[in-house]
């Protein structure tokens, strides 16, 4: 599958060609989850790259995304997929390194987060193309012009009126001086970004006090009748800079240079931030850049552009371009205009029936705010200051197991408290009185109910990993919907919480009984009973999760049928009760000897599910499968579980094998994936669990148990 993928590459300066619908319909085909594109983002710890990285996420588009910083705790590391630290851009080794690591990484798209990667990009595109990166930047020359103010208004003033004139400081004093120029003015860096260092220049002696390396553009006031026409004033009489009623136009364009689309919204700035975006009638100012616009698409306009101004008397006036992606870029997404996706689906050449609408919802207002985020520590690359305290050789985890009283969260438990590197294991129950007669008194056990929703949140935040077993049985059709609430819940504070580590038990009856053996996790889900479909929906809802935190640690575990020798097993499901039956000498009936089903030993499981706990950090995929490893017919087991009664020196008894209506359902897993990442392999074969549960029945069986052995199909 990742050869046809590959096929779909050329070195012709734009990654990936042809990504058509036949894209789509052969990966559902195959059921590949790993098809994707690879999109690299330059400065994740910037609020431009914050923006794109949402932006992506948003995408209904296959992504992958690979943040680059050289801050190791760079905000939005942690919301890709992938991150590095780079050297930083002013390093003479920056583009070097940054070719290395997009060749590695197999980055297929570049996106700048920053000012200062445009125009090193657009001077190195060549080189990046040459590997198969798309830098998605503009021309040199275009890119000149958005980071030289002063060249940018000298260039684009003449031929479009709409963007304001520039001075040097001198040149403003000298025009100030004879009558030609007015108060207020505004000075800025010629080579700033954002709203850093701008100000107002007031009275004349302010001139004189300018860098040589400031411009100064004349104060675009809006007209008395807007609303914030009387404070910006107020702000001015007082020295200061309001930047309220400006209007921001975001343009979007084909590597042919055809629009893509185009949105303004009006905004209100904080230390220049947009914390309030209104969206607002875009023609107006489309037609006063118009000219602007020509003159760029000369000069290597392509990908994103950005304006911002004001609206006055005389119509619009630009005092800013930038061109790239905004700090509000996904706020625009949001409403509906995800620039970034539309630049990619160019980029790709996706076919316009499989293009997301470029369109703003004019019926919705935006707001930021900050946004705060914790990551587990181990997230965090080995070289950057730890917090105080000791490092264990491997982490010490702090653990919570839903569904803990059940048959296997009884014994993950004590296994968990079993391990050194858990010093706490929570166990969330239905009942804490019966619960504490399950597990010895230990000072690393707490154990909470379940459904009291503040011992969940607390359980939870206090959690590196949380193991979710918690579900209804088989069998109990009408606690399945309880079941799924349970599990929304519990995603919900662990979204909430930016839990590190979660784990979802799930069930192999999510595959169906219909698909040939073995059953790989490529493999689509076709589940055929209740318990099935909500066991998949369990694994949407875990999903949900990775999805709010990229950097959390999250998978789920499709376990095959689980039995043994273990305390609370229940005698009356195969095949325990083949060897209580053997053992007395009751008569084994089977009904589909040519049933198949994958055995998993509780031990095997067991060790699974903490063998995850060990393998840190590591990538995992979001499903695995946890079988025996060696499937075998419901008449292989019977025969075993009297062999195993004769070794113990029972009498012998008989199988009896009756027909049963339908084709046999036959299961197994393809465990080769769970076995190649985390280094497990199953250690109980059939004979030594046979033998176990032989021995155990002798001891504690009921004297009778039901003889129908067609094992239900959950």
């Amino acid at each position: 599958m990742r050869a046809w993928w590959q096929s779909l590459r050329v070195g012709n300066g734009h990654g990936i060609r042809g990504l058509a619908a036949t894209y789509y319909d052969h990966a559902a085909k195959a059921g590949d989850t790993g098809l994707t594109i690879r999109v690299g983002i330059t400065a994740v710890g910037s609020g431009i790259a914050h923006a794109i990285v949402q932006s992506c996420r948003m995408a209904s588009l296959p992504l992958y995304l690979v943040g680059f910083d050289s801050n190791a705790l760079a905000f939005d590391a942690f919301d890709c997929d992938e991150s590095h630290v780079v050297p930083a851009i002013t390093e003479p080794h920056y583009i070097e390194h940054m070719l290395r690591l997009c060749a590695a990484c197999g980055i297929e798209v570049l996106i700048p987060g920053l000012d200062a990667d445009l125009a090193i990009l657009a001077i190195h595109a060549g080189r990046f193309r040459a590997l198969g990166t798309t830098p998605l930047v503009g021309g040199p020359e275009f890119v000149r012009l958005c980071r030289d103010k002063l060249a940018w208004s000298r260039e684009l003033n003449p031929v479009c009126p709409a963007i304001v004139p520039a001075w040097t400081a001198a040149e403003a004093a000298a025009l100030h001086k004879t009558g030609q120029l007015a108060l207020p003015l505004l000075a800025k860096p010629a080579h700033g970004s954002g709203s850093a260092s701008i100000t107002v220049v007031s009275n004349p002696d302010d001139l004189t006090s300018l860098v040589n390396t400031d411009i100064v553009q004349p104060f675009i006031l809006p007209p008395p009748q807007d609303p914030a026409a009387a404070a910006i004033r107020d702000a001015i009489a007082r020295g200061e800079l309001l930047q309220a009623g400006e209007v921001s136009l975001q343009l979007v364009f084909a590597k042919n240079g055809r629009l893509l689309g185009r949105m303004a919204t009006r905004n209100r700035l904080k230390q220049g931030i947009p914390v309030e975006v209104i969206p607002t009638d875009d023609e107006p100012l489309w037609t006063a850049l118009r000219p602007a616009i020509d003159h760029l698409l000369a000069r290597g306009l392509w990908g994103p552009v950005n304006f911002q101004g004001r609206v006055t008397e005389s119509g619009p006036r630009f005092f800013e371009m930038n061109g790239r992606f905004t700090g509000i870029t996904a706020l625009r997404a949001m409403i509906g205009f995800n620039e970034v996706q539309a630049v990619l689906e160019d980029l790709f050449d996706m076919p316009a029936a499989r293009r997301r609408s470029l369109k703003a919802n004019r019926r919705r207002v935006g707001m930021r705010q900050v946004v705060d985020r914790v990551v587990d520590v181990s997230a965090v690359p080995q070289d950057l200051p730890r917090p105080p305290g000791p490092r264990a050789q491997r982490k010490r985890l702090a653990v919570v197991v839903t569904g803990a009283s059940g048959w296997l969260g009884r014994h993950l438990v004590r296994a968990l408290l079993g391990d050194v590197a858990v010093p706490q294991v929570t166990a969330l129950v239905r009942d804490v009185a019966r619960a504490q007669k399950l597990w010895t008194p230990s000072e690393r056990l707490q154990i909470a109910l379940a459904s009291d929703p503040g011992a969940l949140v607390d359980a939870v935040a206090g959690a590196d990993l949380v193991y979710d077993i918690a579900f209804a049985r088989s069998g109990a059709v009408g606690e399945l919907a309880d079941s799924l609430a349970f599990t929304r819940r519990l995603i919900s504070a662990a979204i909430r919480a930016y839990l590190p580590g979660f784990v979802f038990v799930s069930s192999e009856a999510v595959y169906g009984f219909s698909h040939p053996t073995p059953w790989g996790e490529c493999l689509p889900p076709a589940p055929e009973t209740p318990y099935a479909t909500a066991k998949l929906a369990g694994e949407e809802l875990t999903a949900l999760l990775k999805e709010a935190s990229p950097s959390s640690w999250v998978t789920c575990v499709r376990l095959g049928r689980l039995y043994g020798a273990a305390d609370g097993l229940r005698w009356t499901e195969v095949p325990h009760s083949f060897a209580a039956q053997s053992v007395s000498g009751q008569p084994i009936v089977i009904r589909g000897r040519d049933q198949v089903l994958d055995l998993l030993h509780i031990r095997d499981a067991i060790a699974a599910l903490v063998r995850l706990a060990a393998v840190e950090r590591k990538p995992l995929f979001p499903v695995y499968n946890v079988g025996g490893g060696a499937p075998a017919s419901l008449l292989e087991i019977a025969q075993c579980a009297v062999e195993a009664a004769r070794r113990l020196g029972r009498n012998a008894t008989e199988v009896r094998v009756e027909q049963m209506d339908g084709a046999p359902s036959r299961s197994g897993l393809d465990i080769g994936r769970f076995r190649d990442d985390c280094g497990w392999v199953p250690s109980v074969g059939l004979r030594q669990g046979m033998d176990e549960l032989a021995s155990l029945a002798l001891r504690e069986c009921p004297a009778q148990v039901g003889t129908s052995s067609a094992p239900s199909r959950s």
